[in-house]
């Protein structure tokens, strides 16, 4: 019989340090997926507008109809600046709330050995690391779901408060639905109908507590779906799941695949996990109501999106905490009788990191040789990561870390995760930062915070890159509904310049080429006084001693907020206008002006009419051009 090394002693602190070291490294290296970016765009619009209720997707339009994610960045926006590490922030955290709500529930039942286990398998799943650095709702919601879960089973199972288990619960599954829609509800309800004794609850669904709690939820949520702009969406892309879309050829051969993908998802702790659903195992459990709690969990929810045509296996993503506590209850079981096979893991797992390593650097400097002149902070860090992972592969390989298996395993993943970090992340970073370029060639020039207008008839930009601008965006129909009253205006529209003869456009960024077409970022600004046309030409003839067209008339248009008081300036006295104008907000008026014949031949050639204005506190002139020209030099 094989006995395991006992856990080390600063447990907490030793899996608090290796938590970091799965997550931390990789959190700046990959461009936002076009979820983060939505996210983080949404809490742009709440802090900008201050509208919680309703967020949508800056630069879009698009409401959000499950708002946690947003609101949780748009809080965190309000105290540090939106980036990667703040957004990626909500699939961290959440990860790691789960491996404390795994501890929590083992550690009162099966001890500190047992804890260590379960957090450890909490953390460290494929699933957990896809989804745990991820600026997703996902995470979110599986902590939600989770923590639901935990309140319902420890509240009315070990304190015998149901209306308190009801309440936690309820007020957890509310947050579940504002992060991942009215599926939360399924995840929720659907596993505790099938609880056998001693949790069926069949008969404590009929009782008050119960019936308070669900129809306080039930308003919560009304509430919510009434104020929501699309309430139907969210129903139909509950029932949506549950559709079959393709023949059923595919439905079958995934009814195949199904079952393989799921324990991908959790390699691998999935060879830890299979004492668990084993019944030869099952009266030696520590604590079989909590083991028979979360089979039916996992049992409920796998063979429901199993059946369910076109669920991808990561739906089942909340089942971290419930498959990560039963490998904790079973762990002490499974190592005594099957301890020496299990030492093969990490060992075998320290021969495929050495050699991933070395055939993904191979590659790299093969095929992608710049990658040397990546900025030295960040070669650095990639080193260091490559280094790390090399010498916990070889010190997996030869045996020489002495432990406890699961913290071997949990080594082992933290050493291929290095080695992901400091392969992947690089190349991702080095060649696939498209959206970082793009932004850092088209807002060189572009101040911060300046609201950036994106024609929408013109847009050639994902809303997921524009979260690099740093600049609110705000999508327009044509020039025309522009701002009328603010001075500068940017605008991102293809290369041609816009054209609108309230303003003076100038480019201010590069060409950039994208998805095949030219874009460039536009300064817009304001002519507060518009004269149209601002040049004129007097044509006199010396024969009849006339001018053939003494009185011209000029447009003169404000594009102030009042009305705007002109002053004429006469250049020259030949030259004699109508009285001063007054110009109301957003009008033209007609200006004449006269040129009299007699004074033609003390006239200059060419000379200028002034008009001169106001504008806040200012005073600006505007000049009219005027040019004579004598018949005989036409």
């Amino acid at each position: 019989m094989y006995s395991d090394d006992v856990s080390p002693t600063y447990w907490k602190a030793t899996l608090a340090a290796i938590f970091l070291l799965l997550t931390v490294p990789n959190i700046w290296l990959p461009e936002f997926n076009i979820h983060e970016a939505g996210h983080a765009l949404a809490a742009r619009t709440i802090l900008e507008s201050g509208d919680f209720f309703v967020p949508h997707i800056q630069g879009t339009g698009n409401t959000v109809t499950s708002p946690m994610t947003s609101w949780v960045l748009a809080v965190t926006g309000r105290f540090l600046t939106i980036n990667e590490l703040t957004v990626r922030m909500v699939g961290i955290i959440p990860l790691g709330m789960i491996s404390v709500f795994c501890g929590f529930m083992v550690l009162a039942v099966a001890g500190r050995h047992a804890a260590a286990v379960a957090v450890a398998a909490a953390i460290s799943s494929v699933a957990a690391l896809k989804y745990g650095i991820r600026g997703e709702s996902m995470m979110l919601f599986a902590m939600f779901i989770n923590a639901a879960w935990y309140a319902w089973f420890y509240l009315s199972r070990e304190k015998h408060n149901w209306m308190l288990a009801w309440c936690a619960a309820h007020l957890m599954l509310l947050f579940a639905v504002l992060t991942g829609g009215l599926k939360a509800i399924l995840f929720f309800y659907f596993p505790l109908c099938l609880l056998r004794r001693p949790l069926k609850i069949w008969l404590r669904l009929r009782q008050p507590d119960h019936i308070l709690s669900a129809a306080t939820l039930a308003m919560f949520l009304g509430i919510w779906y009434f104020w929501s702009p699309n309430p139907p969406d969210d129903a139909y892309r509950l029932i949506h799941e549950f559709e079959q879309r393709h023949s059923t050829s595919s439905y079958f051969a995934r009814l195949f695949v199904f079952p393989f993908l799921s324990m991908t998802r959790y390699f691998p702790w999935i060879f830890l996990a299979w004492p668990a659903f084993c019944m030869a195992f099952r009266p030696l459990e520590k604590a079989p109501v909590l083991g028979q709690f979360c089979r039916t969990i996992i049992f409920a929810l796998f063979f429901l999106f199993w059946l369910t045509p076109d669920v991808a296996p990561d739906l089942l993503t909340p089942l971290i905490g419930p498959l990560s506590i039963l490998i904790g209850l079973n762990y002490e079981i499974l190592v005594r009788r099957h301890g020496r096979h299990l030492r093969r893991i990490p060992r075998i797992l320290g021969r495929v990191t050495i050699i991933a390593a070395g055939v993904a650097w191979l590659g790299i400097l093969t095929f992608k040789d710049d990658v040397l002149t990546a900025p030295a902070p960040l070669l650095a860090g990639v080193l260091l990561c490559v280094a790390a992972s090399v010498v916990l592969g070889v010190l997996l390989m030869r045996e020489k870390i002495r432990g406890s298996i699961w913290l071997t395993v949990l080594l082992a993943v933290a050493a291929i995760q290095l080695g992901a970090t400091a392969t992947y992340g690089i190349v991702s970073y080095q060649y696939e930062s498209h959206k970082r370029i793009l932004s850092g060639k088209l807002t060189a020039r572009l101040p911060v915070d300046s609201p950036l207008y994106v024609l929408i008839s013109e847009r050639s930009l994902h809303p997921g890159e524009y979260v690099y601008f740093n600049n609110p965006i705000v999508p327009v129909e044509s020039l025309r509904t522009l701002p009328i009253y603010v001075d500068t205006v940017y605008i991102l529209t293809a290369n041609t310049r816009p054209i609108s003869v309230d303003r003076h456009w100038t480019a201010i960024s590069e060409t950039v080429t994208h998805n095949g077409l030219n874009v460039r970022i536009w300064k817009g600004e304001k002519r507060l006084l518009n004269i149209h046309p601002d040049r004129l030409e007097f044509v006199y003839s010396p024969v009849t001693g006339v001018f053939l067209a003494s009185r011209q008339t000029v447009q003169v248009t404000s594009y102030l907020r009042d009305p705007i008081e002109l002053e004429i300036i006469n250049g020259h006295t030949a030259a004699t206008t109508t009285a001063n104008l007054t110009v109301p907000p957003g009008e033209s008026m007609q200006l004449t002006i006269t040129i009299d014949a007699t004074a033609s031949d003390t006239f200059p050639p060419g000379d200028s009419i002034a008009i001169r204005f106001e504008h806040n506190r200012k005073q600006r002139v505007r000049e009219i051009d005027i040019t004579i020209v004598r018949e005989s030099e036409l």
